[in-house]
């Protein structure tokens, strides 16, 4: 004997997971208010930024030492610039980027919380906050990962910087 035709399906055959039921768990919505958001966006942008003025900086520093190195004039030595770009932390192209992990971890702390269930609830918020900057605001993008190379699947992993378009 043939299946049930299904409304919709045109072969008449049962769609879908489970045999087409639905999740009898409820999606858990969070909710906040407009001026929270806008709180913690802020906070972020401001961190973001700052990571970026701390790295632009020190590689700055990096410059006038390779350019003592070099004699003083206005050429360094390339391999006076060799050696910089491997003890040089900054050189690396995650430099003035957050992890996102960071990122959530930084404002937690900024919080100082002792009670756990605010602690979190707090972290989801947060969590949820900056995947809107990301997905839906593009006022933080995530690092692209380098050719050949996959993004971590874990999202917390991933590199964060702010949208050059944005201003803190």
């Amino acid at each position: 004997q043939p299946p049930p035709r299904q409304p919709g399906a045109p072969d008449g055959t049962r769609r879908g997971k489970k045999g087409g039921k639905k999740d009898s768990k409820p999606k858990k919505v969070t909710t906040m208010t407009y001026e929270d958001f806008k709180r913690i966006q802020s906070l972020m942008v401001r961190r973001l930024k700052r990571a970026e003025l701390e790295a632009a900086s020190a590689a700055g520093r990096a410059a006038v030492v390779a350019t003592s190195v070099g004699g003083g004039d206005d050429e360094t030595l390339p391999e006076a610039d060799a050696v910089m770009a491997e003890d040089d932390p900054s050189a690396d192209r995650t430099s003035g980027c957050l992890r996102r992990s960071e990122l959530v971890a930084w404002y937690l702390g900024q919080l100082n919380l002792a009670d756990e269930e605010e602690l979190a609830r707090h972290h989801r918020l947060a969590d949820l906050v900056v995947g809107r900057l990301i997905d839906t605001e593009r006022v933080i993008q995530e690092l692209p990962a380098e050719a050949g190379e996959p993004l971590p699947a874990d999202r917390s992993e991933r590199f964060l910087m702010l949208h050059p378009g944005v201003e803190a």
